[in-house]
C-alpha cells in the first residue's frame, strides 16, 4: 500500500532557492552613502582634471608668451647690433651714418607712484612692492639699421610710385595706381613704441588707476630709397602733404598709412617745411627733422599757443607726442611738479596715434599684444648705487646705527638702490652717511631720471629740502640725470638740453614749460652750417628755429671768435647741439607681457653695447 505524500506547511522548511530568492535588497540608508561616495569620486576626478587642464593651460600659455619674447627680443637686439649710427660724437649730415634716438617719457618702472592720490609709505617703497600693473610703457627709440647679408628690409609703397621712376619694371596700366607693391632696400628706418588699444569709437579704454586697459608694441619699417626720388627735382613724384602751412605741420603722418618708406618734408627758402615730400638717405637722416615721427611745431600752436607766431619761428624738431585724453596726460597732477613747484612734463610719452596703422592695414605694425612694460634704459657710469638702512633704521645688524661701516653686512635688512627703484625716493630725502651710502658707480637709468615726473627720484617735490639738495649735487650730478648743479639755466638743465630744442618755456610764464622731451639723440653739426638761425629768440630760454633773415646765423661755424672766449667756434657759439654730450656705452630694453587668460607674467632683457 502506498503511503500518501502531504506537503509540508511548516515555516521552518525552506529549500536553498527560497532562501536566494527572499534575501534582503540595500537600505536607503545604504544607498545614500553609495551615492555620496560615487558623487565624492566624481568631484575629486572633476578637480583632477580641471587641474591638468589648468596646468596645461598655464604651461601652454608659458611656452607661447616665452616665444613671442624670444621673438621679438632677439629681433631687437639683432637690429640695434646693425645700428648704422655713430653714437660716440655728433656726426654732420656728410656722414652719411643715420641716427639712433631714444626718448624717455614720464612714466617709470616704479608704477606704484601713479597708483592713487596720496604717497606710498615709505616701507612699502623700500621693500619694492610695486602695486601697479604697468611698468614704464612710454619710452620710444627709433634708429637707422642695415641689412645682414642678402635678407633685405621689405615694405610696401603704392604700385604708382613704382610707376613714375620706374616705368619699365612697374609699366602703367598693370595696376592700379594705388595697389601696395613689395619693395625691398639694403637700409630702413626702424621705430619701436607703445600705443593703447582703442576700441571701435577709437575711444582708449582706460583701467581704475586711469592707466589704459590694453598696450600693444607697435614697430615700423621705414626703406631709404632715395633713388625713388626725381632725378631733377628731387622730390617724390606725385607725393605731397595736404593742405599748407602751418595747419598742416602734422599731415606728413597720413602718408606713413601706406608707404612703408622714409621720407621728409622739404625745405622752403626760409627753412619752413614745405608740402613737398622726398624720401631720405642715411645723410638725410642724420638730421632729427627728417625723421619719422618728428615734427616742427609752429610758433602759437600746438603747445606753443601764445608764443611767437607761425611766419617767424618754429620749434626745433621734436617727437609728435599726443597723449590721450583731454589733458594729454596719464600722469595725476600731483605727480607732475617740477623744480620749485614749477611743471616739466606737461604731457605724455606716448607716439601720436596718427602714425599707428589703420584701415586694411590695421594691426600689421603690432609685434606684440598686451604688454606691460617697454622699457629703455642707458647706462649712466655715475649713476649712484646705494645702500639704505631697512625696516630696522639701521645699517648691517650692528648695534651702533650711525657707524656706515655696517652697512650691507650680512644678515641685515639693508636694501642696495639704484635711481631706478621706488625706494630711491625715500633715500634721496634722507640724511647721509646716517641713513645711506654710496657703494658704487654705474648703472642703466632712465634718461632724464632726477626730473622724471613719475620716476623714483622726484626731486622736484621736495625742492624746499636742504638734504635733497644736497644728495642731488653730490650723487645725481651724472651724465644722463637731466640735472646739472653748475647750471644758471632755468630748472638747472645741462646747456645741451637748452640748445637742441628739447624744451621751450610757455609764453606766459618762463617757470614753465610749454612741452619737456628729454632725449639721447645722436642729433647733427649741419645747423651750425645750413644757412638758417637757430637759438634763442629775443632773449628766452629755448632754441628755436627762426623764419627770419638774421645776421648773427650759423656762428658756431663762421671761423670767428665771436664771444671773445679766446676760442674761435667754441661751445658757446654754436646755435644747437645734441641733448647729451656723452657718448652712449650701451642701451638696455625690457619687454614684459601679460597672458590675459592666465594672467601670467613674462619679461626679457636685451642689452646692447656699442663700441667706440
Amino acid at each position: 500500500m502506498l503511503a500518501r505524500f502531504v506537503p509540508s506547511t511548516s515555516p521552518c522548511r525552506q529549500s536553498p532557492g527560497d532562501a536566494i530568492r527572499r534575501r534582503p535588497a540595500f537600505t536607503i540608508p545604504e544607498m545614500l552613502i553609495a551615492m555620496a561616495v560615487t558623487l565624492l569620486m566624481m568631484v575629486a576626478l572633476g578637480r583632477l582634471f580641471q587641474s591638468v587642464g589648468k596646468g596645461m593651460q598655464d604651461s601652454r600659455a608659458s611656452v607661447e608668451m616665452s616665444a613671442r619674447l624670444r621673438t621679438i627680443t632677439f629681433r631687437l637686439n639683432d637690429e640695434l647690433s646693425r645700428c648704422t649710427a655713430a653714437v660716440s660724437h655728433t656726426p654732420s649730415q656728410g656722414e652719411g651714418t643715420g641716427y639712433l634716438v631714444y626718448y624717455d617719457g614720464p612714466l617709470s618702472d616704479a608704477t606704484m607712484l601713479l597708483t592713487g592720490a596720496t604717497p606710498r609709505p615709505q616701507d612699502e617703497l623700500l621693500d619694492y612692492r610695486a602695486s601697479g600693473r604697468y611698468g614704464d610703457y612710454d619710452d620710444y627709440l627709433a634708429f637707422t639699421a642695415v641689412a645682414s647679408g642678402d635678407s633685405y628690409f621689405t615694405g610696401v609703397v603704392p604700385y604708382g610710385l613704382m610707376t613714375s621712376r620706374y616705368p619699365q619694371q612697374y609699366p602703367p596700366g598693370v595696376q592700379d595706381a594705388t595697389s601696395p607693391v613689395t619693395i625691398t632696400s639694403k637700409y630702413a628706418e626702424i621705430a619701436y613704441w607703445v600705443q593703447p588699444a582703442t576700441n571701435p569709437a577709437g575711444g582708449i579704454v582706460l583701467n581704475e588707476d586711469g592707466l589704459p586697459r590694453q598696450l600693444n608694441l607697435h614697430r615700423r619699417v621705414l626703406l631709404i630709397r632715395p633713388d625713388l626720388n626725381n632725378i631733377n627735382s628731387g622730390v617724390l613724384p606725385g607725393l605731397v602733404v595736404g593742405g599748407a602751412w602751418p595747419d598742416n605741420y602734422r599731415d606728413l603722418a597720413a602718408i606713413f598709412q601706406n608707404h612703408d618708406l622714409s621720407v621728409h618734408r622739404v625745405l622752403a627758402p626760409n627753412g619752413a617745411p614745405s608740402n613737398l615730400v622726398a624720401a631720405n638717405s642715411l645723410s638725410d637722416l642724420t638730421a632729427p627733422h627728417n625723421r619719422f615721427g618728428h615734427i616742427r611745431v609752429p610758433g602759437n600752436r600746438g603747445p606753443l599757443t601764445g608764443l611767437g607766431n607761425p611766419t617767424q619761428m618754429t620749434s626745433m624738431p621734436v617727437l609728435d607726442l599726443d597723449g590721450p585724453g583731454s589733458t594729454g596726460t596719464f600722469l595725476p597732477t600731483a605727480s607732475a611738479a617740477g623744480l620749485l613747484g614749477r611743471p616739466v612734463e606737461p604731457t605724455s610719452g606716448l607716439l601720436s596715434s596718427n602714425y599707428t596703422l589703420t584701415g586694411f592695414r590695421r594691426g600689421d605694425d603690432i609685434v606684440m599684444a598686451n604688454v606691460l612694460a617697454f622699457d629703455v634704459k642707458i647706462f649712466d657710469s655715475q649713476a649712484p648705487v646705494i645702500i639704505h638702512v631697512g625696516a630696522d633704521g639701521r645699517p648691517g645688524s650692528a648695534p651702533n646705527p650711525n657707524d656706515p661701516a655696517y652697512y650691507g653686512t650680512l644678515g641685515s635688512d639693508d636694501v642696495v638702490l639704484t635711481p631706478n627703484d621706488p625706494g630711491f625716493l625715500v633715500a634721496i630725502r634722507s640724511a647721509s652717511p646716517a641713513n645711506f651710502i654710496a657703494a658704487s658707480r654705474g648703472a642703466f637709468v632712465d634718461l632724464n631720471y632726477v626730473y622724471q615726473a613719475a620716476g623714483a627720484v622726484q626731486a622736484p617735490a621736495g625742492a624746499g629740502n636742504p638734504i635733497l639738495a644736497t644728495n642731488l649735487a653730490a650723487f645725481c650730478n651724472t651724465p644722463f640725470s637731466g640735472f646739472d648743479i653748475e647750471s644758471a639755466l632755468p630748472f638747472r638743465f645741462p646747456t645741451s638740453l637748452q640748445k637742441s630744442g628739447v624744451y621751450l618755456p610757455q609764453a606766459t610764464s618762463g617757470s614753465q614749460l610749454g612741452f619737456y622731451q628729454p632725449r639721447f639723440d645722436t642729433f647733427t653739426r649741419n645747423y651750425e652750417f645750413d644757412g638758417f638761425r637757430q637759438g634763442p629768440l629775443s632773449g628766452n630760454v629755448g632754441t628755436r628755429w627762426s623764419l627770419l633773415p638774421s645776421a648773427n646765423t650759423d656762428r658756431g661755424n663762421n671761423g670767428l671768435d665771436d664771444n671773445n672766449s679766446g676760442i674761435v667756434d667754441d661751445f658757446d657759439e654754436q646755435e644747437t647741439s645734441a641733448p647729451f654730450l656723452s657718448p652712449l656705452r650701451a642701451l638696455q630694453i625690457t619687454v614684459r607681457v601679460e597672458d590675459e587668460a592666465t594672467r601670467q607674467v613674462r619679461q626679457m632683457v636685451v642689452t646692447q653695447h656699442f663700441v667706440h
